[in-house]
């Protein structure tokens, strides 16, 4: 198994469509979800102390 993950810190992430054969109007609907850099620097912080690789 690998142990490398990829951690995003974007304060604005974009919306990933991650389906398909849907109407157009669908794909064109945004959610501005807000990330947390802080989140994500505390949980590469802990993955790396338990021996995972991240970036």
């Amino acid at each position: 198994m690998e142990k490398e993950l990829t951690i995003s810190d974007n304060p604005r992430p974009k919306t990933i469509h991650d389906f398909g054969g849907f109407p157009e109007e669908l794909y064109q609907m945004r959610y501005p979800a807000p990330g947390s850099p802080s989140v994500a620097m505390d949980l590469n912080k802990n993955l790396t102390k338990a021996g995972w690789i991240s970036k």
